[in-house]
């Protein structure tokens, strides 16, 4: 087989997950919308460090080899998370 073809099997395969994980982080932000909307119910803070703590250790303990640069992956998705929560805090007040 040569090389070109296997690399586009490989790209075939890559646009396929990229597919599959905005997917699931598009829904990721819809949950963390709703829980953002049930924390200004409750007049809860949106920031709560042990809840993040909790998610980082989960996804570095599940990532493997790339653990590290998974967990920046997931700072960044929680940093976002956090902004559309607030989001939801100004336009109700």
């Amino acid at each position: 087989m040569k090389d070109n073809d296997i690399r586009d099997r490989y790209r075939k395969k890559i646009d396929e997950l990229d597919l599959q994980i905005s997917s699931l982080i598009s829904e990721r932000m819809r949950l963390s919308q709703e829980i953002g909307k049930n924390k200004f119910e409750k007049n809860e803070e949106i920031y709560v460090p042990d809840r993040e703590a909790e998610v980082l250790r989960n996804v570095e303990k599940n990532s493997g080899k790339y653990s590290d640069r998974i967990v920046e992956i997931y700072k960044i998705i929680l940093k976002i998370s956090g902004e559309i929560q607030e989001e939801i805090f100004r336009d109700k007040r």
